[in-house]
């Protein structure tokens, strides 16, 4: 009868076994545990619809993932690099934007001050 039970278990054999029939050494599969951050990305609405999607079976449809459909190839023609595609020097833009405005109203109004000095002068040349 004890011969029976050892060769029962399908996993484990048969030395680990004691003579009640217990098994001495239990394998446990190891996890790499998850963090906080990538459980709660586990429980994301769009996640969890496509982790349901794959595991569904019913029916004539099959899913296929895409990856990232909104992500274009690095060949594609629309493809721009993270590096290209944010500005990381925001203030220095902005100073040059707004020196250009500044020197541009600087142009405007030393252009009217000499209209109007020509204005002025021919005033009273004419008298």
């Amino acid at each position: 009868m004890s011969n029976q039970r050892k060769s029962m278990a399908d996993h484990s054999s048969p030395e680990y076994i004691d003579d009640n029939g217990y098994i001495q050494y239990v394998e446990f599969r190891n996890v790499i545990p998850r963090t906080r951050e990538e459980r709660r990305n586990m429980m994301d609405k769009e996640t969890l619809e496509k982790s349901r999607l794959m595991k569904r079976r019913q029916g004539f449809f099959h899913y296929e993932d895409l990856g990232k459909i909104t992500v274009p190839d690095k060949d594609a023609v629309g493809f721009i690099s993270e590096r290209e595609r944010f500005q990381t020097d925001f203030a220095a833009h902005e100073k040059q934007r707004r020196e250009y405005l500044y020197t541009r109203k600087e142009a405007n109004i030393v252009k009217l001050q000499e209209e109007m000095s020509k204005k002025e002068e021919s005033r009273w040349k004419g008298r």
